[in-house]
């Protein structure tokens, strides 16, 4: 996650949007950039109403809103389509965050084409999807010790231990989950060059790609500003 804020090239005073929040780590992480920027407002969109809701927990204790981040969470179908997009006004955010997001949706292209309608011209995209031969436990297990080891933990204040121990649960579910939907059909891994064409396909440019999430990788990073004058 880290590495995702230093792409998203944050300043003072933006609005960003955290497309599939999940349980919060963005603005947790937030709380432990050496970087970080006052006044930013965070909009967390997710469709999982109880995510959001220890999302929103996550949130308030963190060190990050005690740092003049703001944040508003958002219950929203993110299965976008050609009549119903993203629930936010055309050039209305200066980043957008999608992390680990793409490979779950059904109209992936139509997502990123949404993403780059709520971007101002010239707002960063960054993203991360699971590349293929991605070995899901070790992306779970790696998470849940950055989590334990981090500064996040010491933000989460009491109950910290309890807290990390349900996503621990978590992180086991979401890993049996993602096989289990990659067999029926239902999610997508995806090689550098296949995502980076879809951006680009969106109206993306200045794109760069990179593996990460451990040693050996097993995600692809990509960052990327919305064309438009």
């Amino acid at each position: 996650m880290q590495r995702q804020i230093e792409l998203l090239c944050l300043r003072e005073s933006q609005k960003v949007a955290d497309l599939g929040t999940g349980v919060g780590d963005f603005v947790v992480k937030l709380s432990e950039s050496e970087r970080i920027c006052s006044s930013l407002t965070v909009h967390a969109f997710d469709f999982v109403s109880e995510g959001l809701r220890r999302a929103e927990l996550r949130s308030l204790r963190s060190a990050a809103n005690q740092r003049g981040v703001r944040s508003r969470l958002v219950l929203a179908d993110l299965e976008v389509s050609r009549r119903l997009g993203i629930p936010a006004a055309t050039g209305s955010y200066d980043a957008v965050l999608a992390s680990l997001l793409i490979g779950y949706l059904r109209e992936p292209q139509l997502v990123l084409e949404e993403i780059h309608r709520i971007l101002r011209p010239g707002g960063r995209l960054v993203l991360s999807t699971l590349k293929r031969d991605a070995d899901i436990s070790k992306i779970h297990v790696d998470g849940l010790q950055e989590l334990r080891m981090g500064r996040a933990s010491q933000a989460l204040g009491d109950g910290a231990a309890e807290q990390i121990d349900e996503l621990a649960r978590d992180f086991l579910n979401d890993a049996s989950r993602i096989l289990d939907l990659e067999e029926r059909g239902r999610f997508k891994f995806w090689d550098p060059q296949e995502i980076t064409a879809a951006v680009r396909q969106a109206g993306f440019r200045n794109i760069s790609a990179e593996l990460a999430f451990g040693d050996p990788p097993q995600a692809v990073l990509v960052a990327a500003e919305a064309s438009g004058s």
